[in-house]
């Protein structure tokens, strides 16, 4: 009776002649497959061309393989001609787009460039007209602020020397908070003027200054002594005062020596006095506003010929009030003996 390593070596080498024959016969299977599919591709084929003359056909012999790989091939080259066609294609479309985006990038830039310049022009002519009037010698903070602005250089480089559509853009973003900044500005110095006093007192911009601010000759002593003010004469009564900025009529009644007398306070701390009225046309409390008709010109008071005192006041600071002519208006010429105030 066989023993158990007995019965394991015949179990072994039976699964062995199982599996080489059945590997021989799928190798065999193979070979055979592979055999038959290179015989049948090694045959040839031919293309005959046959012409409609008395010419013999004429030829092409190839085989299936060599068929097969012209084919492939073919195949791939239409393929890569469309891809490279599409891409291209893509490539115009994107530079197309790109030109029109840097053309209205421009067209942008010059409007804005254009948009920005009148605003220059716009301010510097507030800025020159605003300059006298805000001259005080140092006595008021806001106004020397004010004076002091000068006008920056809104671009740092010119449109030709942009060389892409980015660069371009971050002009346009740079330069519009400068420009809306400008339009605010100059909104703010229009509110300023009217609001300091910043026109010639006399309605209708007529007269002469017929007595400066500063050390000037008594009239009635001949002595110097300090003028608090300049007079404003049109050598007559009856001409219309106006108040020379925005504010409330603090006085309006006789003072010693300045007669018939109206004081109005305005913004910034400054006052403005305007003596020797024939006539007061506003009272005390009133508000009024830059331009506004508030006494006839007279003789009242200590006085020679009909003008009134005009007085810039601070404080307790006499400032002269020609520093504070409104520009815009004509030059007041200087003409002395056309009447005094003490």
């Amino acid at each position: 009776m066989p023993t158990l390593l007995q019965r394991y070596k015949n179990a072994e080498r039976i699964h062995y002649r199982r599996v080489t024959s059945f590997l021989a016969r799928a190798w065999h299977r193979l070979a055979t497959l592979w055999r038959r599919f290179f015989d049948g591709g090694s045959q040839s084929i031919t293309i005959l061309v046959v012409t409609h003359d008395e010419e013999p056909p004429r030829g092409l012999r190839i085989s299936i393989f060599g068929l097969a790989g012209v084919s492939m091939l073919t195949l791939a080259v239409i393929v890569l001609v469309f891809a490279f066609s599409g891409g291209l294609g893509g490539a115009r479309a994107k530079v197309a787009a790109s030109s029109d985006e840097l053309a209205q990038a421009r067209a942008e830039l010059n409007s804005l460039k254009d948009e920005t310049a009148r605003l220059s022009l716009a301010y510097k002519d507030f800025q020159t007209a605003l300059s006298p009037i805000m001259a005080t010698g140092g006595s008021h903070d806001a106004a020397r602020e004010t004076r002091n602005i000068s006008l920056p250089s809104i671009f740092a480089k010119r449109a030709s020397e942009a060389q892409s559509i980015g660069e371009i853009r971050e002009m346009l973003d740079e330069s519009g908070p400068v420009v809306s900044d400008y339009g605010s500005m100059l909104g703010n110095m229009s509110a300023v003027k009217r609001t300091v006093p910043a026109i010639w007192p006399i309605n209708g911009n007529i007269g002469h200054i017929s007595t400066t601010f500063g050390t000037n000759p008594n009239p009635f002593t001949g002595q110097s002594y300090f003028h608090t003010g300049i007079d404003c004469s049109t050598y007559r009564s009856g001409d219309l005062l106006v108040a020379t900025g925005d504010g409330k009529v603090i006085f309006a009644g006789v003072e010693g020596g300045y007669g018939r007398c109206v004081i109005i306070a305005h913004a910034y701390g400054y006052m403005t006095r305007y003596g020797h009225m024939e006539r007061i046309l506003v009272h005390s409390g009133q508000m009024v506003k830059q331009g506004q008709g508030i006494g006839i010109l007279g003789n009242t008071g200590v006085s020679t010929a009909p003008h009134t005192h005009y007085e810039v006041i601070m404080g307790r600071r006499y400032l002269d009030p020609t520093d504070y002519l409104w520009s815009g208006a004509r030059s007041f010429p200087i003409i002395t003996g056309g009447g005094y105030t003490d």
